[in-house]
């Protein structure tokens, strides 16, 4: 049995063992790759996100081991929380789930980063250009986007992201985990058509 909350717009479970997981977005700046284009000028926004996400990860990690939860960083660089409902023979532990909600509730309520909660508009669409081509400048190759309007219309969980292309799961030809968690540091989603793969801890 699986209990699972997600804080993201998109989130994709793989296998595993029974537990509560909620999963947020989060990775941490220490592992950011540099860029390879020279030329390139990182927005100023983008280092405001990652402050941002990194306050936030570090928040939630507190906030799961408080009350008595277990942080894990999955695929992708998000932060699992992982509370086991039943033990090696298949038995609920007796209360497991209570303290489940309490973790959901309460680590749930934290407020997430400001640029995960901005209005899908035009400055949205210049984020997620400013992503591809941090992207870009990091020595990936991604498709061009959409124009405006379509994006504009896709809505914010379909939003195109030009992480989609580079995701295991959307990806025939996803990056290896160790390449995609730095980038995802060097280069934080804008937060429309959020992409995610939470796992959980072995």
């Amino acid at each position: 049995m699986k209990v699972v909350r997600s804080l993201t717009h998109r989130s994709y479970l793989l296998p595993g063992v029974a537990g509560l997981v909620l999963l947020v977005a989060a990775c941490s700046a220490d592992s950011a790759l540099s860029p390879v284009n020279a030329d390139w000028v990182e927005p100023g926004w983008v280092s405001q996100a990652r402050q941002e996400i990194e306050e936030y990860r570090t928040a939630f990690v507190s906030c799961i081991e408080e009350n008595g939860g277990q942080a894990d960083v999955a695929i992708g660089g998000n932060v699992s929380i992982f509370t086991q409902l039943f033990d090696n023979e298949g038995r609920e532990i007796p209360g497991a789930l209570d303290i489940a909600s309490q973790i959901s509730d309460t680590c749930s309520s934290i407020p997430g980063p400001v640029h995960w909660g901005l209005p899908m508009d035009d400055a949205a669409y210049d984020r997620m250009i400013d992503v591809r081509e941090c992207i870009v400048a990091h020595g990936f190759e991604v498709s061009q986007p959409p124009t405006r309007e379509v994006w504009l219309e896709q809505g914010p969980s379909f939003a195109w992201n030009p992480y989609t292309e580079l995701f295991p799961t959307f990806s025939q030809d996803p990056l290896p985990e160790d390449q995609l968690i730095p980038l995802l540091a060097a280069c934080p989603q804008s937060g429309h058509g959020f992409l995610s793969v939470g796992g959980f801890p072995d």
